[in-house]
């Protein structure tokens, strides 16, 4: 009889701590600077690319870092997002059989007074069973802290290229 008590109390927590993890509420996306980066960067990339066929109809692919979107929804200011990790981006291309487009978001750099976000533009293929990227470019999400809102604000969206 004891057994079945502490078995019972046992399966009580682990399917406790399951639900509360399922429960967990997303977090808040409009004050995550990496999200409102990603969003500044689709909009600078929607305008670039505009006359182009890089964006179909306002599509766009995200690498998947877990520690920088985890937790972004799907659509984001107008564009359908997908998040991929570099399985399903290598699944992708076995697919399609075409080098395709991507966006991923770099860890956020601190130079001087500013925060920096990295907008990589990717083009992503498969060669030898290996998973590469093609630098396209990208932008550069220039944040600074304003102390009167006591938010961080956008100063600049700058288009970069590779340089060789």
């Amino acid at each position: 009889m004891r057994i079945r008590t502490t078995v019972a109390r046992l399966l009580t927590i682990i399917v406790g701590s399951a639900s509360g993890l399922v429960a967990q509420a997303r977090p808040d996306v409009t004050t995550d600077l990496y999200y409102l980066s990603l969003n500044a960067c689709l909009h600078a990339r929607a305008e670039a690319y505009k006359s182009s066929e890089t964006l179909s109809n306002y599509s766009v692919i995200v690498q998947d870092g877990a520690e920088i979107t985890r937790g972004f929804p799907t659509a984001v200011d107008g564009f359908r997002v997908e998040y991929l990790d570099a399985t399903s981006l290598k699944r992708r291309y076995t697919q399609s059989k075409a080098e395709y487009p991507i966006v991923a978001l770099a860890p956020m750099k601190n130079v001087g007074n500013f925060l920096i976000v990295n907008c990589w533009d990717y083009r992503v293929r498969v060669r030898r069973r290996r998973l590469t990227f093609g630098v396209m470019g990208g932008w550069n999400v220039q944040w600074q802290y304003d102390c009167a809102s006591g938010k961080y604000a956008i100063v600049d969206v700058k288009r970069w290229w590779l340089q060789m």
